[in-house]
């Protein structure tokens, strides 16, 4: 949880912090404050009344509100509890629960993302496919095309969906916000300051500080950039990116091609470009590592290019504007992933899949895995450490091992033929490309 804090609050401003952050909990509970100020939070008349009798304690227990943090201040007679124990027990059993989500984008935003996620994402999210009320489009079917040749691939059931990030983002939020976290938009974080016992940010609209912060920010995610130990070794991959509704006379006019993602891998191999239909959206980019050439422009104006004679992307579609971006693959220099108050998760931990750049399960998967590190140490003391072994058990160490190193070193011609051999084959493309590299596997229904 973080809570909006002064550094010694006034009774006012106290029975202002508690209104605002509890008071959309279902518990019915009041607080009286050390002046003799009561406060009453939830929908109904209060079970129990907490009697906080210093500022001091107000400050320790907004920045761990856990069950046994209230226990403690009870037996050392910092709080007295007027009503029935057990149930203020409950009470702060609901209070545990306040998150704060913070984000500097106002939603819904446009988030340049191909959109492409896996059954696995999606089922980590709870999200039936069948169910998801927007825009999803799923994929049996995907095609890799290198120096000309063209490699088609296809499952009995979906392997993959296509999804609109403006829209997937924004319900995620939401739904976040239904299960009772506080979710604040537009408020830009400036700062990041670890201590002993919590974190403190910076934001244009004052402090929050809390016992445990997650990055989650992206690429340059102010928490990772704080805390994560961002080397200038990092492998940054450059995009750039344009989505662009179709009208339904397009969209029929273009149905043959909407079937499935399309890959065009880079003939230096130093990336790939997409052709990616979502119901009545394209999505077309391209990205590639070592962007610092200048070279990706000329990627895209090729692989438009190409499009267009395809018939793909006729000359009269009009495209949204091409929009760029950036993350981080996890290949070398990884990031700092965890400290005693805070964890880092998705871009903002550098997850994204090497060679793939594929970073929405990743960053969907060391989510669930952070809260649940969260979660351990706040109730039960556990450190962070864990959630880093699990990230580096799946996502590896974030370093080249000696193999990849000698295969990273073979002559540009040398690793052609072997991009040429893997994908003329079947089987290694379903199993090297698609399971590996993309994550992508057929799941028994």
């Amino acid at each position: 949880m973080l809570a909006f804090l002064a550094p010694t609050p006034t009774p006012g401003r106290a029975a202002a912090i508690l209104r605002d952050i509890f008071g959309g909990l279902s518990a019915s509970f009041a607080f009286r404050l050390w002046d003799g100020q009561e406060v009453r939070v939830g929908p109904g008349a209060p079970v129990c009344t907490a009697v906080i009798k210093s500022p001091e304690l107000f400050l320790d227990l907004i920045r761990d509100p856990s069950p046994y943090n209230f226990a403690e201040a009870y037996v050392h007679s910092r709080l007295d509890f007027e009503g029935d124990l057990f149930q203020a027990m409950d009470v702060a059993n609901v209070v545990e629960t306040v998150k704060l989500v913070l984000d500097a984008a106002v939603f819904p935003r446009v988030k340049i993302c191909a959109g492409w996620v896996t059954p696995e994402a999606l089922a980590d999210l709870e999200i039936d496919p069948d169910k998801y009320p927007l825009t999803i489009q799923p994929f049996d079917q995907c095609v890799l095309e290198f120096e000309g040749a063209r490699h088609q691939t296809d499952w009995r059931r979906p392997t993959s969906y296509g999804i609109i990030r403006r829209e997937f983002d924004h319900y995620l939020l939401e739904r976040a916000a239904a299960a009772g976290a506080d979710v604040r938009w537009g408020i830009r974080v400036t700062g990041v300051t670890a201590h002993a016992d919590r974190v403190r940010v910076e934001t244009d609209r004052g402090a929050f500080e809390a016992p445990v912060v997650i990055g989650a920010g992206g690429h340059r995610c102010p928490v990772a950039r704080a805390l994560g130990q961002v080397s200038e070794r990092e492998e940054v991959v450059v995009a750039q990116e344009s989505e662009t509704r179709l009208p339904p006379e397009w969209a029929q006019r273009l149905e043959p091609f909407l079937r499935a993602p399309e890959l065009y891998v880079e003939p230096d191999l130093r990336g790939y470009g997409w052709y990616f239909p979502k119901r009545d959206f394209l999505n077309v980019g391209v990205g590639c590592t070592h962007g610092d050439d200048g070279s990706l422009p000329r990627r895209r104006d090729a692989l438009v290019a190409s499009l267009r004679a395809s018939g793909r992307l006729p000359e009269d579609l009009p495209l949204a504007p091409f929009k760029g971006h950036a993350y981080v693959v996890r290949r070398q220099a990884p990031r700092r992933l965890h400290g005693a108050r805070f964890c880092l998760i998705g871009d903002a931990a550098g997850l994204a899949r090497d060679l793939s750049g594929e970073g929405i399960g990743p960053a969907i998967k060391s989510g669930r895995l952070a809260a649940e590190a969260v979660a351990a140490l706040i109730r039960q003391g556990r450190p962070l450490d864990g959630y880093a072994r699990q990230i580096v058990e799946r996502y590896g160490p974030g370093e080249l091992g000696w193999l990849q190193r000698r295969l990273s070193s073979l002559p540009e011609a040398v690793a052609r033929l072997g991009v040429r051999i893997v994908l003329g084959s079947a089987r290694a493309r379903r199993r090297i490309v698609f399971n590996s590299i993309f994550g992508m596997r057929e799941v028994a229904p």
